[in-house]
């Protein structure tokens, strides 16, 4: 079996488009889709370096990750996916 991310899933969930996929071999889960809201976030290169502001643009692509079923769930719902829309999306990966 080849290495890589495997396609489950590409449609719109609670109005965002999404492609959910699972990297194979480990399978550990992806949902790529655009960001919902404009975010500061902050992230540092180095130890002891200064954080540096980020912006995240309202409809730039971002992706979520989940190392299973659950974690994705939670991960959608903390990134603004209604808990109907993030079960909608991790019961494929129960199956």
């Amino acid at each position: 079996m080849a290495e890589g991310w495997r396609p489950i899933f590409s449609g719109n969930v609670d109005g965002r488009s999404v492609e959910l996929a699972q990297y194979e071999p480990g399978g550990e889960l992806r949902v790529r889709t655009t960001q919902a809201t404009e975010t500061q976030t902050g992230f540092s290169s180095e130890p002891g370096s200064h954080l540096l502001p980020m912006t995240i643009l309202a409809g730039d692509t971002i992706d979520i990750p989940g190392v299973d079923a659950d974690d994705l769930e939670r991960n959608l719902i903390e990134d603004g996916f209604t808990e109907v829309g993030a079960k909608s999306l991790t019961r494929l990966v129960r199956i």
